[in-house]
């Protein structure tokens, strides 16, 4: 039978009746497909080249070694060879050589060992022209027994001598042939990736593929930048002329079978584009998202400049308006009637159309050969212009000026700030222009008293109908006070609530009063209370003997 490699082959091969008188076959969506079909009881047997070259020690063959008295089935020698240069490979040493060698001896050992032709039977299969059965095909695949061990090869004899150069024949005298037609133009490669191609030419296609955008590379002249492409209504059917320069589309219902990497298919059932996009886990049809038509222009396609009044333009809705050039952190005004529009260049002249034929009746018989492509008809002149380019696309905000497009500085005009903020406690509305960061800070005022602890330089007097100095201690084992210093040295403490732990029953933060030595240490407690019983214990005689013990005497 006769293998056919390639699947448009097959279908073109059925399509038009064709048919090897042996018989074909395909392997295709993970089916072996027959033509014609099996007669029932037939057999196909294919005779294929084994992946095992090692004969196991515990029986069969393998694709690998697993133990050392294992056997390579191919010449020892090749398995040598093949060690050496993978060795010097991945030490980093010179192998294209050694490489080689090992090439031409796999060439020879593999070029004693092909596969088999397909047979049904034995016999061809039937007559192309005989009667067909439809439905799926039915068959079954026999594969041969394991094959034998190979014998021992032969030793490799030595290259002969390289023969003699032939004289060189005397040159032709015939006639030069006619020029052949030009064959059609090449598609554009387009290229795919999530940011801009390096060192891209002009004219050059890009896909950004984290988007789903299209640009086209641009130079109006002045500079080249990337720019969308707008894909517009479709035109009228031309009369003929030259093939189209650009990618090549493929226009079908239904996804075309065995694309290439970025190949361009338009389904024509629902309008859409898709790019045939790997991007480096799977390969599949990506829609090529395509922005808005904008409004049919006139001319060459270019925005009419802003107004050259000293004002600075922006672009809003397709408009030129008035940026604010002060006032940065105020809201966007109302938009400004649009002016007139500025005149468009003229346009070159078209190249005249021919008359379109009448159309004739579909005839019954088959298609004949395709027709030579015409000439293509002559490109009129470009007009004069009539517009600008459109503004950098780098994620700044334009606006035109003077003929040139600028960055607006801060999206509204007014340059941003560059001094400290001030603090000095007076209110002032201000009358600078520029306008504050998003990240700015405000300065500590030092005129006031820090929440989180402070030294006053003056008294504190709390004005109130009932006025209160309240110390709130987070938790039992804290100690609530006041105390008096001199020259930053203590000298006495009143403890409202000292460290005693509360354990319920008014147990704990009790209250005390205690003294300081010149030097601010603690001498000692002169009075405490017991927030529990209630009582006050002084230590020491206050004016005159009470006739207690001379310490701890309770009141």
């Amino acid at each position: 039978m006769r293998y056919v490699p390639d699947l448009n082959e097959w279908q073109n091969r059925r399509m038009r009746n064709y048919a090897d008188s042996r018989g074909e076959w395909i392997n295709y969506g993970g089916q072996v497909h027959f033509w014609p079909q099996l007669e029932a009881g037939q057999t196909a047997t294919f005779s294929y080249l084994s992946k095992n070259f090692v004969r196991l020690t515990g029986g069969g063959v393998g694709s690998g070694f697993t133990s050392d008295s294992d056997v390579y089935l191919l010449d020892e020698r090749l398995l040598k060879l093949g060690m050496i240069w993978q060795w010097k490979a991945n030490k980093g040493s010179a192998y294209a050589e050694d490489m080689g060698t090992w090439s031409d001896a796999l060439a020879m050992a593999f070029g004693t060992d092909k596969p088999a032709p397909t047979l049904v039977d034995k016999l061809p299969l039937q007559d192309p022209g005989a009667t067909r059965m439809s439905g799926p095909v039915g068959f079954s695949v026999a594969l041969e027994g394991p094959i034998g061990p190979t014998g021992p090869n032969g030793p490799i004899g030595n290259p002969g001598p390289q023969g003699a150069q032939g004289p060189v024949g005397p040159t032709g005298t015939g006639v030069v042939g006619p020029t052949g037609v030009a064959g059609a133009t090449g598609g554009t490669i387009v290229a795919v990736s999530d940011t801009p191609p390096p060192a891209p030419v002009d004219g050059s296609i890009w896909w950004e593929s984290d988007t789903g955008l299209m640009f086209v590379r641009y130079n109006d002249g002045n500079s080249s930048q990337w720019v969308p492409i707008t894909v517009g209504p479709q035109g009228p059917p031309g009369t003929g002329g030259g093939g189209g320069v650009g990618a090549t589309v493929i226009v079908s219902d239904a996804p075309p079978l065995a694309p290439n990497t970025n190949a361009l298919w338009w389904e024509s059932d629902t309008g859409t584009m898709y790019l045939w996009h790997n991007d480096g886990t799977s390969v599949q049809w990506v829609p090529v998202t395509v922005g808005p038509q904008g409004p049919p222009g006139s001319g060459s396609g270019f925005l009419t400049d802003a107004p050259v009044d000293g004002n600075i333009y922006g672009r809003k809705d397709a408009l030129w308006t008035v940026v604010p050039t002060s006032g940065g952190g105020g809201g966007s005004g109302a938009t400004g009637a649009t002016g007139p529009v500025g005149p468009t260049g003229p346009v070159g002249p078209a190249g005249a159309t021919g008359p379109a034929g009448a159309t004739g009746a579909t005839g019954a018989g088959t298609v004949g050969p395709t027709g030579a492509t015409g000439p293509a008809g002559a490109t009129g002149a470009t007009g004069s212009g009539g517009g600008i380019a459109e503004a950098p696309n780098d994620g700044q905000q334009y606006a035109r000026q003077s003929l040139a497009w600028s960055v607006v500085a801060g999206g509204g005009g007014a340059p941003p700030a560059t001094v400290l903020l001030l603090m000095d406690g007076a209110a002032a509305v201000g009358t600078t222009t520029k306008y504050a960061r998003e990240d700015h800070r405000h300065p500590t005022d030092t005129a006031l008293v820090a929440k989180a602890g402070d030294t006053m330089s003056g008294n504190l007097t709390v004005a109130a109908s009932d006025p209160a100095l309240v110390l709130d201690k987070p938790s039992s084992g804290n100690a609530a006070f006041i105390q008096g210093n001199t020259a930053t040295n203590a000298r006495w403490r009143v403890t409202l609530g000292d460290i005693t732990a509360e354990s319920g029953s008014n147990v704990g933060s009790d209250l005390s009063v205690t003294r300081f030595n010149d030097s601010g240490g603690l001498v000692g407690a002169v009075l405490t209370g017991d927030r529990s019983t209630g009582l006050l214990t002084v230590f020491g005689d206050p004016t005159a003997a009470l006739g207690s013990p001379p310490n701890n005497t309770s009141i």
